[in-house]
């Protein structure tokens, strides 16, 4: 075990659910909650970084940018818990003219390999495709 000198007095050592004395010259002792089993294991890093930025000047005040996310993963309800399948954020996005779109997912080369669904074993991914054909006129067609 690892014990500084000053630790060493109070009973701090690096063990299982060891008794500590909290507090100098005192009977009060607690048990701290330290299973060592636990301390060498890697758990998933759920943590992601964003950054808000201002809105791009080419975008006409009053026109909104609506965040479109694809969020869930691979696999049958079973097999993503505490995930879901796949799934859009927000389901339903209503805009007008002139509003903009920012459509963001990731994807997985690691996905586990018995997981359901269709493609290449091991992989996660999503791509978007047109359903039906435009029926608006292209600007400049």
């Amino acid at each position: 075990a690892v014990v500084s000198s000053q630790s060493s007095g109070r009973g701090y050592v690096f063990e299982g659910n060891p008794q500590v004395e909290v507090f100098e010259d005192s009977n009060v002792e607690m048990q701290l909650a330290i299973n060592t089993a636990q301390y060498g294991r890697t758990f998933q890093d759920r943590t992601h970084v964003f950054a808000i930025r201002e809105k791009p000047e080419e975008v006409v005040e009053g026109n909104n940018i609506y965040n479109l996310n694809v969020r869930g993963k691979r696999g049958n309800i079973v097999q993503t818990y505490p995930a879901v399948e796949y799934d859009f954020q927000p389901n339903r996005v209503q805009m007008k003219t002139g509003d903009y779109i920012h459509i963001q997912w990731t994807g997985s080369d690691t996905n586990p390999n018995n997981n359901d669904g269709q493609g290449r074993q091991g992989t996660d991914r999503s791509n978007m495709i047109l359903l039906r054909n435009i029926t608006y006129a292209k600007e400049g067609a």
